[in-house]
C-alpha cells in the first residue's frame, strides 16, 4: 500500500431481495479500503479469520473499536 492507502472495519448496510420479492436488510462488518481518504474498495468476504485465539480476540476488539468510531455506510447497490 502507498502511504495514503488505509483501511478499517465498518458497519455496512446491506439489502437483497428474497425469493418472494421482499427486501431483506441487515448490517454487517466489512473491511473498507481507502486511497487518499476516499473509499475505493471493500472485502467481499465477511468472515473473521485468525491463526490463534488471541489473534482472533485482537481482531474482534479492533473491529468493535472501528465500528463504534464510524458511521454506518451503504455500499453501491451493484456491490451487494
Amino acid at each position: 500500500m502507498r502511504d495514503k492507502d488505509t483501511w478499517n472495519y465498518r458497519a455496512v448496510r446491506h439489502s437483497s431481495k428474497t425469493s418472494s420479492d421482499k427486501v431483506s436488510k441487515w448490517v454487517g462488518i466489512q473491511e473498507i479500503y481507502y486511497t487518499d481518504g476516499k473509499m475505493d474498495g471493500w472485502a467481499a468476504e465477511r468472515r473473521v479469520r485468525a491463526e490463534t485465539k488471541e489473534e482472533l480476540i485482537e481482531r474482534l476488539e479492533m473491529m468493535l473499536k472501528d465500528v463504534k468510531n464510524h458511521d454506518v455506510i451503504e455500499l453501491p447497490e451493484e456491490a451487494q
